[in-house]
């Protein structure tokens, strides 16, 4: 991981553009579009009838609704001190699959932890 103590700055991305997902216990992750706290996360499991199935449909619905050049779904990946190397390699071939090249793998928030322990992800 990137050291953290050195700021950079970034560009801000609309909320309508952006997928997070927290990688949890169990083979599970948790899904939500936009802002953290704004809608209850989706939980998925990994491949084609999973998490791949809702970038591919969350892709096509930001591509449709912006213009170009802000068309592109950007992906905020949080994984959880209980997932696992496997599942972040996965979710990396996930990426590639489904050709998001917009992606980061970022820490997870304090309520996201929350969520994971609620749905037993955690």
């Amino acid at each position: 991981m990137p050291d953290n103590s050195v700021k950079t700055n970034s560009l801000p991305v609309a909320a309508s553009r952006s997928m997070t997902i927290v990688l949890g216990s169990k083979n599970k992750i948790e899904w939500y579009m936009g802002e953290p706290g704004k809608t209850p996360p989706t939980v998925d499991g990994y491949g084609k009838e999973g998490i791949r199935k809702a970038l591919i449909e969350n892709a096509a619905k930001v591509a449709a609704t912006h213009a170009a050049p802000d068309n592109t779904m950007e992906v905020l990946i949080h994984p959880s001190d209980k997932s696992n190397y496997q599942n972040l390699v996965a979710i990396l071939d996930e990426m590639s699959i489904t050709n998001i090249h917009i992606y980061a793998i970022v820490k997870i928030l304090p309520m996201e932890v929350d969520d994971l322990k609620k749905n037993g992800y955690y």
